[in-house]
């Protein structure tokens, strides 16, 4: 049992910062297109929203959780933080009960999508930690030349 909680745990403080960046992104996000829209916001709320799945999906594969399905569990997390939670919060706050049935549709209908962006994520980490040739890097290190591209 305690060796599950250390690794909820692990898997919470790989996150956590993504789950904060998502609040603050679907705060701002509805705040400004309620009161200021402009033709590009939905647009760079998107935007912002693809990258923070991607980056917890990133952490999660850096944080030593190997496997990709652990970085869609990061899609699908941050999602439902940054979606039903949220917005969905938002909408039962100002009592739009339809609103918030709406969110949670969507939510059921696309969660995929942050999950492979969130997958994306961590297939660059798992690239990104792997030398392309590591035979030739690791004689490169050796002699202190520099591998040529």
């Amino acid at each position: 049992m305690a060796l599950a909680q250390r690794r909820i745990a692990q898997y919470l403080r790989a996150i956590r910062w993504p789950v904060v960046v998502a609040l603050i992104n679907a705060l701002l996000g509805s705040l400004l297109y309620n009161w200021l829209p402009t033709p590009y916001d939905e647009v760079a709320f998107n935007i912002v929203r693809a990258l923070i799945y991607g980056w917890g999906g990133w952490l999660l594969v850096r944080a030593g959780f190997d496997s990709l399905w652990w970085a869609a569990t990061a899609g699908f997390v941050l999602n439902f933080v940054d979606h039903p939670i949220a917005k969905g919060g938002l909408f039962l706050a100002r009592g739009e009960r339809m609103a918030f049935y709406g969110v949670m549709l969507s939510f059921v209908m696309f969660v995929a999508i942050p999950m492979l962006v969130a997958v994306m994520g961590g297939y660059f980490a798992r690239r990104a930690s792997v030398p392309s040739n590591p035979t030739v890097e690791r004689d490169a290190r050796k002699s202190g030349a520099r591998p040529s591209l």
